[in-house]
């Protein structure tokens, strides 16, 4: 009877220690996502040049009852969303039906760019989240041969601050990763670039920044904005000449488009090129590496800095080829994180290199998420065959254990009635 006490205690510790083995550490989850699912894209570009890489960053949303799916470009300094409207020369713009554009209100757009519609329509993000949002849909045919929207990320009215103020998402935010080709609404996913040196500007068409860098004035403020939507960097004609005269001493180079300049270089020469770097009120600095300014191909270097006749910058992509971008449009200001020094932008080779046409964008979107789906699935099916052999061992020990007591108790049922015949 003592020993079938040990297995019965033996056989109910047995859960106990399946439940611990559990209990390990498992993969780092971001708990807030139980919460509230944020909003990702893959973002992509669509170019508008011949020269590899020129373009603008698309998210593709939803517009209407069926989920049309529209382009939409990332845009700084708009105060509207635009959607195209369709028509013969734009094929992939929403169309709306006349009886809904009977509800809108004709005008032109607060950019006096375009004339279209104030309308408020349904739009969807990533088949998630569904909401009414004001937009303006634009008659491009005089103006624009483009399909492609605009999706404002500041000033007034933006799609974060609607899904915030509906309880959708955690935040007021939008998270740029150009390093990941990532772009994420409602959470600032701060963490993932949390250590690196950062800098925090209040949203405004006019920063007042000092230019420290070649060709420079230590003393001279000039105003700077930030556009998302500009393919390189625009500053004051004597600084950027400055800079080009360095680039140019011993090469070759003719101007290309956007009134940027291409010249021949190895791959290996774009690290010694000048360092763009800002100060502003003396507390936050900007870098501009020359990797997240200059495009290599093929012993080509493309430098994507155009002088402008004012004494103004305007800082675009390489700007967020160096910085994690943060905006938070409820507050009025955005931050912004150092990225991993890339090597080089290339047409072929770099971390966040922007391929040649939309079909290299689907195929290395296509083999970056085989290898994650194949890296996850491993370690995956990794913990399932452990959790599997663990379960498979606590069955036979279980089975085994019921088999002992069993013999056990037939063997002392059987002594038992064996005692009672001869008693």
């Amino acid at each position: 009877m003592l020993y079938l006490a040990i297995i019965l205690g033996l056989t109910a510790s047995l859960p106990l220690r399946s439940y611990e083995s559990y209990s390990l550490p498992l993969k780092s989850t971001n708990f807030e996502s139980f919460k509230y699912q944020n909003i990702n894209y893959q973002l992509r570009f669509k170019e508008k040049s011949s020269f590899k890489g020129h373009g603008q960053l698309i998210v593709t949303i939803g517009v209407g009852e069926y989920s049309e799916q529209i382009d939409m470009a990332l845009v700084h300094n708009y105060t509207q969303t635009i959607i195209p409207l369709y028509d013969q020369n734009h094929l992939y713009g929403y169309n709306m039906t006349k009886k809904k554009l009977e509800d809108c209100k004709y005008s032109k757009s607060n950019s006096d760019e375009y004339f279209g519609y104030i309308c408020v329509e349904t739009i969807t993000f990533e088949n998630s989240y569904k909401t009414n949002f004001k937009i303006f849909l634009a008659n491009f045919t005089e103006n624009s041969k483009s399909d492609i929207g605009k999706l404002h990320l500041d000033k007034a009215g933006t799609i974060a601050e609607i899904l915030f103020n509906e309880g959708k998402i955690s935040e007021s935010v939008f998270a740029i990763d150009l390093q990941a080709m990532e772009f994420t609404i409602g959470n600032d996913r701060v963490e993932l670039y949390s250590e690196n040196e950062k800098f925090t500007l209040f949203i405004t068409d006019n920063l007042n920044m000092v230019y420290t860098g070649i060709g420079g004035k230590d003393t001279e403020i000039q105003s700077l904005s930030i556009r998302i939507q500009c393919d390189g960097i625009y500053g004051p004609k004597n600084i950027i000449e400055a800079i080009y005269s360095s680039i140019k001493s011993g090469r070759t180079c003719d101007e290309g488009e956007n009134n940027f300049i291409v010249c021949n270089c190895e791959k290996e020469e774009i690290a010694n090129f000048p360092i763009l770097s800002f100060e502003y009120e003396g507390k936050s600095k900007i870098t501009i590496s020359p990797q997240s300014y200059v495009k290599y191909n093929e012993n080509s270097c493309e430098i994507l800095l155009s002088a402008n006749e004012f004494d103004y910058w305007i800082l675009g992509l390489p700007l967020f080829y160096e910085y994690y971008y943060v905006i938070n449009p409820r507050f009025y200001k955005f931050e912004a994180s150092e990225l991993p020094l890339i090597s080089t932008l290339s047409s072929s080779s770099s971390p966040n290199s922007i391929p040649s046409s939309e079909s290299s964008e689907s195929s290395e979107s296509s083999e970056s998420s085989e290898s994650s789906e194949s890296s996850e699935s491993s370690e995956s099916s990794e913990s399932s065959e452990s959790s599997e052999s663990s379960e498979s061992f606590l069955s036979i020990v279980v089975v085994v254990s019921f088999i002992i007591f069993a013999i056990i108790l037939i063997y002392c049922i059987k002594g038992e009635s064996h005692d009672y015949n001869r008693v």
